[in-house]
């Protein structure tokens, strides 16, 4: 359970980097804005690859979901 957890946290992270890159999309601004948005992006990139790496770590079944065919035929 503790595996879970982590990509919740992780995920509740780049939840929070999305809506700062977000509303700073949607603000007027100095050149000072494009060069945090760069920054959120690295971390935005950071935060998937990690996400992807403790995905890989388990399979579908022990995240919670239902079965691994039924979530691909979902998609």
């Amino acid at each position: 359970m503790k595996h879970v957890d982590e990509i919740a946290v992780l995920r509740t992270r780049l939840r929070a980097v999305n809506m700062e890159f977000s509303a700073l999309v949607r603000t007027k601004g100095g050149d000072d804005r494009f060069l945090k948005m760069d920054e959120l992006r690295a971390r935005r990139q950071a935060l998937m690859a990690l996400i992807a790496k403790a995905g890989r770590h388990q399979p579908l079944h022990a995240l919670g979901k239902a079965r691994p065919d039924a979530v691909v035929q979902a998609a």
